[in-house]
């Protein structure tokens, strides 16, 4: 499998290396508008053809390309993933999806007439603590947390969407995959002198009555990563945590003190399965898991619907902070 790969930043960087892993799949080619960054990057990993257009990538006709990954900025996703479409590879397309939902329906409409099976790389639903919670059936999210110290100046660009989408989209597509039926949200935001915000609370209120909170914020002297779960009843709390290290504890708050202690040095001693774990190594199993069913003809692991889901939630967590009343969320809107 023959793999074109547009776009040479950090993403690149883990994409390629997720490649290196798996069997008859080679990244023969890369574009960047910054033909420099994508010479340094072919130099780097020995990769054969380098292209400044993504265009000029698409026609040559020597490369015998079976998928194209798309890791460039948000802002340029639809228009490279519709064009792309229009050549009719396979795609794997950096998250978040799009900088708005009516731009996710235009990339859906472009895939489905040329039958191009597209992913889109929402690899925390990769981590195996919620892969193990998610299949348990019993579990539904409760909050999700992302503190973070930002120098990089990302975070300030509007058409990117800043914080709330390059982290955010992360958060909205977990409260998805866990709630699965969110009806309305609400959200306070704070861009502290900023063009797009850099502290933001929301609620987020499923039909059956549990309510989902997702925390964001660039302010803080270190970084926090923090998923947090109860089963059906309230009983259980499982907390699964990336930085500074990741765990999957389990406390059962009905147990006695004695109990929990047990639960707690049980939860310490299987920590190690997890903290072997890290995110880049979630790249590596979701995008293992797309070649997977593209040799099978299977469904993509992550669907476009679905990634448009996570987009569509995120534009309402917007609409909530600059209108301050709680806005009705449908996936299908």
């Amino acid at each position: 499998m023959n793999v074109g790969l547009i776009g040479c930043g950090w993403a690149a960087n883990v994409h390629f290396t997720s490649y290196q892993r798996i069997k008859d799949v080679k990244v023969v080619a890369v574009s960047d508008i910054n033909f420099h960054k994508a010479k340094t990057f072919a130099d780097r990993y020995k990769i054969p053809k380098i292209f400044s257009s993504h265009i000029d990538l698409l026609e040559s006709k020597n490369l015998n390309l079976d998928l194209i990954d798309i890791c460039t900025p948000t802002s340029t996703h639809a228009e490279i993933a519709c064009d792309v479409a229009k050549y009719g590879y396979d795609i794997l397309l950096e998250k978040p999806m799009a900088r708005t939902s009516t731009l996710c329906d235009h990339i859906i409409s472009e895939v489905s007439k040329r039958n191009v099976r597209l992913c889109i790389c929402h690899n925390r639903l990769f981590n195996p603590a919620v892969k193990e919670a998610k299949s348990s059936g019993n579990y539904k999210l409760v909050k999700t947390v992302h503190e973070m110290h930002v120098t990089s100046q990302w975070s300030q660009k509007p058409e990117e969407g800043g914080m709330l989408w390059e982290n955010g989209t992360h958060y909205a597509y977990i409260q998805n995959y866990f709630l699965g039926n969110v009806e309305e949200v609400w959200a306070v935001g704070d861009k502290m002198g900023n063009p797009t915000y850099y502290k933001i609370f929301s609620f987020l209120k499923s039909t059956d009555g549990v309510i989902g909170v997702i925390e964001l914020s660039c302010v803080d002297d270190y970084n926090k990563e923090l998923l947090e779960l109860y089963n059906s009843d309230g009983s259980v709390k499982i907390d699964i945590s990336y930085f500074p290290k990741r765990f999957f504890d389990v406390y059962n708050y009905n147990n006695s003190i004695s109990q929990i202690l047990k639960e707690a040095v049980k939860a310490l001693y299987n920590r190690v399965t997890f903290s072997a774990r890290t995110p880049r190594s979630f790249h590596f199993e979701l995008i293992k898991s797309y070649v997977d069913s593209l040799k099978s003809e299977g469904e993509p692991p992550v669907k476009p619907t679905e990634g448009r889901a996570a987009i569509r939630l995120l534009e309402c967590i917007e609409k909530s902070i600059e209108t301050g009343k709680w806005i009705r969320f449908n996936a299908n809107q």
